[in-house]
């Protein structure tokens, strides 16, 4: 994952970077191995702390757009089109 690659090319332990960020060395870790969801403004800070250059930021909106369940994405695919059929 892009984020522990770039925390360690910074020369962070999970404990600093956490610090910065505002969550454990335990929540960083768990977010690192794919047992927790990384949080898209995570994302946002550490790509400012890790001086990433929008390349971390850039995960923020499809992270935002996964975590919408997929039968509410279909039901607002279908709402958008029915607005654009009627207007």
């Amino acid at each position: 994952m892009q984020l522990t690659t770039r925390r360690t090319a910074a020369g962070l332990s999970r404990a600093e970077f956490g610090r910065l960020v505002g969550y454990s060395a335990e929540m960083v870790g768990s977010m690192e191995r794919g047992r927790r969801n990384i949080r898209p403004t995570l994302l946002v800070r550490s790509d400012d702390i890790l001086r990433a250059g929008g390349h971390l930021k850039a995960f923020e909106e499809p992270l935002r757009e996964a975590r919408v369940p997929k039968k509410v994405r279909a039901l607002r695919d279908i709402e958008a089109k029915a607005l654009e059929l009627g207007a």
